[in-house]
């Protein structure tokens, strides 16, 4: 049996002034540091795995990073198309009930 906190399964669309955000790491971080990551398609849709093949986040406030993925080392100067207040310094909190949850982000780049 794996042991796990409650979880609530999460889904939902990240788009950037309007467009979908595809190759995009969409993070929820718990309370207690239990992080549940997804990736997001060819139409910004992603759906968060925890550990050991389970699926969802953590039930609580998460803290959310949204941040584009990269096959390689970013090359010199790159700047991630996703603003830091999504990432790095990231603003976004998201709260997880148990069952079913949709968390679409509208992201602006301005």
């Amino acid at each position: 049996k794996v042991d796990a906190p409650p979880l609530g399964t999460v889904t939902g669309k990240v788009t950037l002034d309007g467009q979908p955000v595809t190759n995009a790491t969409v993070s929820f971080e718990s309370a207690n540091g239990q992080i549940a990551f997804g990736n997001t398609d060819q139409s910004g849709n992603y759906e968060l795995r925890f550990r050991s093949g389970l699926k969802g986040a953590e039930v609580g406030m998460n803290k959310v990073r949204i941040e584009t993925i990269l096959d390689a080392p970013a090359p010199e100067g790159y700047k991630d198309p996703i603003p830091a207040k999504y990432n790095a310094q990231s603003t976004l909190q998201k709260s997880v009930q148990a069952g079913k949850n949709t968390h679409d982000f509208e992201l602006n780049s301005k």
